[in-house]
């Protein structure tokens, strides 16, 4: 699996985990903490995946 495979499972990992923590009803602060962790798998993602400029 390449690296970019990995960082696209990690992004639905924690999407998953999102929409369990609001099924839940779950602390703010938890679902703030998790949000943060998604937005920052998802700018690595999307840093990874953007051509590099010359």
């Amino acid at each position: 699996m390449n690296h970019s495979s990995d960082k696209k499972m990690n992004v639905e990992r924690l999407r998953k985990r999102m929409y369990e923590l609001s099924k839940t009803k779950a602390d703010y602060q938890e679902i703030l903490k998790a949000s943060e962790e998604l937005d920052h798998a998802l700018n690595e993602l999307h840093n990874s995946t953007k051509p590099k400029k010359p």
